[in-house]
Formats: structure tokens, C-alpha cells, sequence
């Protein structure tokens, strides 16, 4: 079994062609591979993609993205470690734990997980060299029928009711969406305040940003968000190219979208800012930075925009924002308590980050 390591760099020039597509399995999408190659915290000889070969066949891989943690005012550069496959046939092998022992002396023992499956929890809790910090605690809001797509994946022979259990979705987001919208008039946003929806982050709002996120582990400022918006991991149909069916992770959708919300005072001053992700009809906050005397405005303007984006469910984890939903008194479908777990290399055990301040969307979990 041979280990190849691919650069940022490398990345960048492999779009243009290379064996990563041209085999059964692909290591990673052409898209993501882009993303990376342009990511304006990583250097051109930062690891991103470390590929297990034997016999001239792909059997595993691990993706990397490369970043900062902020502690004390001291940049640290570390790794997030984005995927991690190996081919179920040769899943007792080893190459799972060499491709993160690889990573681990790649990175200097400097790499952070978050969104893993409960496989990969196993893996890094029985891993000495992994510590995990305080779960977020967040909460799904189911806000509109949709059984004809949920329940055909949990019980296949509904697949036969599929144009049924459509009309029946359709039937009763009739009445649900005009629940919604009496909600929506009789919960208005504010007095005098505005919201725009913007292409990109200007000064203005990346100075904003900078007032906002001092405390935060990655502190993620325009740069990176401009970069996360133009460089998505996730397209539209299967424009992503050659490797959608080929690629073991999320890499295409039915619709998939940023969303850039600017919100202002009476006066026009900037007072929050949030960068909404959609795809197939769920709704995520991955960054959002306000005054905190703003907190149930944005938390209005966040179930506005969910409501006008005729969205399905909406995840949210940030506790304020949490907070604020209580007493707002919406009339979601159904509410399920949701975790998301982040662990760290035990390099980083020294420097106190089990109550690091981190966004919904740090890591990767922005991206897909």
C-alpha cells in the first residue's frame, strides 16, 4: 500500500487532468479541488488530500483543509480533517489509521474533526491523541411537509406511494404556508429595520465582522468567507463534473445556495450580518455576527428569510439565537434536539479549547 500526498498546490494543476478521475473512485471532486487550490489560508505546499493506492487502485483517502486556531492572540496553523474513506473491503487493512496517522505527522499533530459520523467518533475516542471539547448543542425545525422524501428513505416500499404522498405534501403546505405567513405578519422583523441580501462581503461588512469575532477560535473575516461563497464544495445538478457518482461525499444537490444578509438600523447603520446556506429545501446559519442587543431581530430575520425560501427545516446552534426562538412563539411542524461534536489533536490539549468559541460553519460544515 502506497501513501500519496497531494498539496494545495498540486490540487490547483490536477483540475486540468490527472488519474484522481480516471478511475473507479475518486478522491475528491473537481470542484473541491478548486476551492482548496484558491483557500486564502493555505499555502501552495499545505497537505489537502492524502490518497491510498494499492495496486494502482484508490482504497481510502483523507482530505485536509487547511486554516488557523486563534488563542491568546497567537495564530496556530492546523488542518481540518474534511473526509476520511476507506473501501469496505479492505476496511480492516490499517489504512484508516494510517491515513490519519499521516495526517496527524503531516499537520505536527495540529488537526481538528468536526460533523463526524458515529463511526468516525468511535475511531478519534479510542485515538489517545484526539481530545474533544463541549458539544454544540443545536435544534432542527421542521417547518413544512415532506414525506415524499424522508419517508422513502427509511422505508423503501413507500417509493411505490411516491406521486401520493406528493399531493399530500402539497395538499398540506397549502395550509402550513399560510400558517407561515400570519406568523410572518404578525411577528414583523422590527421598526425602521432593513435587511439586504448582498453578493459579497465589502469593507464595510468585513470591518463589521472583524469588531465581531475576536473571540471566536478560527476568526474567519471576509477573505475566507468571499473564498467560501465563490468556491462552493457543493453544485447545482451534476454540472460538478465527472466525479459526482464516483466521489463518496457531498458533492452535488438538486438546488444549493449562499445567501449574504446584511441588517441595519433605522439610522442605516450595520447591525448584523449572516450568510444563510440552502440546499434542497434546508436552511443553515453558518456565520452570523450582531450587537447582541440585536439578538431577536436576527432571529426574526433568520425565520423570515427560512419562510420566503419556502425551506423545509432549519438547523441552528447558536445558543443566543436559541435562546431568543423561545419566545417567539413559531409555529414549526416539529423540533428535534440536534449534537455536532469537534475534537482536536492533543497538541492543542494545553491551551484550553474545550470552551472555544466556534461558528456553526467552522471546519467544513459551512461547505456542504
Amino acid at each position: 500500500m502506497e501513501l500519496k500526498v497531494f498539496s494545495v498546490g498540486e490540487l490547483g494543476r490536477s483540475v486540468t487532468g490527472t488519474w484522481l478521475w480516471n478511475g473507479e473512485v475518486h478522491a475528491i471532486s473537481e470542484h473541491r479541488a478548486r476551492a482548496q487550490a484558491n483557500n486564502p489560508r493555505a499555502s501552495a505546499t499545505d497537505p489537502a488530500l492524502i490518497v491510498a493506492i494499492e495496486d494502482g487502485r484508490v482504497i481510502g483517502y483523507q482530505g485536509i483543509l487547511p486554516d488557523y486556531f486563534y488563542i491568546a492572540g497567537t495564530a496556530h496553523k492546523m488542518g481540518w480533517l474534511t473526509t476520511w474513506w476507506v473501501d469496505p473491503t479492505k476496511i480492516h487493512s490499517g489504512a484508516g489509521a494510517l491515513l490519519l496517522f499521516r495526517a496527524l505527522k503531516l499537520y505536527d499533530r495540529r488537526i481538528g474533526v468536526r460533523e463526524m459520523s458515529e463511526d468516525a467518533r468511535a475511531a478519534f475516542e479510542r485515538h489517545r491523541g484526539m481530545v474533544f471539547l463541549q458539544d454544540d448543542i443545536g435544534l432542527t425545525l421542521l417547518l413544512r411537509a415532506n414525506t415524499h422524501e424522508v419517508l422513502p428513505r427509511r422505508l423503501p416500499w413507500t417509493r411505490q406511494l411516491l406521486y401520493l404522498l406528493k399531493s399530500l405534501d402539497a395538499a398540506a403546505n397549502i395550509l402550513i404556508g399560510a400558517r407561515l405567513r400570519r406568523w410572518q405578519t404578525q411577528r414583523p422583523i422590527g421598526d425602521g429595520v432593513s435587511v439586504h441580501q448582498v453578493e459579497q462581503i465589502d469593507e464595510e461588512t468585513g470591518r463589521f465582522i472583524e469588531r465581531w469575532n475576536r473571540s471566536e477560535l478560527t476568526r474567519r473575516g471576509r477573505a475566507e468567507l468571499n473564498w467560501m461563497i465563490n468556491h462552493p464544495w457543493i453544485v447545482t445538478d451534476s454540472s460538478g463534473g465527472r466525479s459526482a457518482d464516483q466521489y463518496y461525499f457531498s458533492s452535488v444537490a438538486r438546488r444549493f445556495s449562499f445567501l449574504c444578509i446584511q441588517v441595519r438600523d433605522p439610522q442605516r447603520c450595520l447591525v448584523g450580518f449572516m450568510i444563510l446556506r440552502a440546499r434542497d429545501g434546508q436552511v443553515a446559519v453558518p456565520y452570523i455576527y450582531f450587537d447582541p442587543t440585536h439578538t431577536a431581530v436576527m432571529m426574526r430575520v433568520i425565520l423570515h428569510q427560512t419562510i420566503n425560501l419556502n425551506a423545509n427545516r432549519l438547523t441552528l446552534f447558536h445558543p443566543g439565537l436559541l435562546s431568543a426562538l423561545r419566545d417567539l412563539d413559531f409555529p414549526a411542524l416539529y423540533r428535534a434536539r440536534k449534537i455536532r461534536s469537534c475534537a482536536v489533536s492533543d497538541r492543542f490539549r494545553h491551551l484550553g479549547l474545550r470552551s472555544a468559541i466556534l461558528q456553526d460553519g467552522d471546519g467544513d460544515c459551512a461547505f456542504t
